[in-house]
């Protein structure tokens, strides 16, 4: 919503839901005027969307407590379910190495997007590496009382990337790096496979980059509760 200028035209009508569109066509923007409307028009325009999560909850709750419950069938028979699989998978789980520079076929992953995450993976690094704290905070409140703060890395932590329609080696790289800069021990990261079974290249070179202890190729529910209760 935007506010009216003295030249532009003013309407008078301000419809409660968008305009329907046909299927296929162009998606057409609703345009209002705060300056004309009235007090509960401009409320209802301005209303952030409430998003109840109970319903998504009790959806999801069953597929966690199956996890907890039933370890690796459980999530190897949701991944087959949820991610529209073409092939049975033998195991969730890839081990490293995955791919490096020389390893990597070209018409796999090209130069110019291996260049590019290595200068993403750097930039984040550096800055990362200037983040983290060298050496504890120590202050003296008052005579003989000495306070400090330090930071310890999670001995275990699991990162989880997107799959379905989009690639996102960025959110590899952006949960990656500082795991691996604070010194997590076990790096796990969850990403759901493609229909073949496979992980897309870019996000296997940047948990290669990173130092990913495994990837379960899971995602979801299931993949969250796998890394939080564990399986075999």
């Amino acid at each position: 919503a935007k506010e009216s200028t003295a030249d532009a035209p003013v309407p008078k009508t301000f419809p409660s839901e968008p305009i329907a569109a046909e299927e296929d066509a162009p998606i057409r923007m609703r345009t209002s005027s705060l300056g004309s409307c009235s007090v509960e028009e401009k409320a209802a325009l301005l209303k952030r969307p409430v998003m109840d999560s109970s319903a998504m909850i009790e959806r999801v709750k069953p597929i966690v407590n199956k996890v907890r419950d039933e370890g690796d069938a459980a999530v190897t028979g949701f991944t087959q379910q949820f991610d529209r699989l073409q092939v049975q998978l033998d195991s969730n789980i890839m081990r490293p190495p995955f791919y490096t520079p020389e390893s990597i076929p070209e018409d796999v992953l090209p130069k110019n997007v291996r260049d590019a995450i290595d200068s993403a993976y750097a930039n984040l690094k550096a800055f990362h590496v200037g983040q983290a704290e060298t050496k504890p905070l120590v202050v003296e409140t008052m005579p003989g009382v000495v306070c400090t703060r330090f930071a310890r890395p999670i001995d275990r932590v699991g990162i989880y990337v997107p799959g379905g329609t989009a690639i996102l080696p960025s959110t590899a790289l952006h949960l990656g790096v500082p795991a691996q800069v604070a010194g997590c021990g076990t790096i796990v990261l969850a990403t759901p496979p493609r229909q073949d079974g496979s992980i897309s290249p870019e996000v296997l070179y940047v948990a290669q980059l990173v130092g990913v202890t495994c990837i379960l190729k899971a995602g979801g529910a299931q993949a969250v509760a796998a890394m939080a209760y564990g399986t075999e």
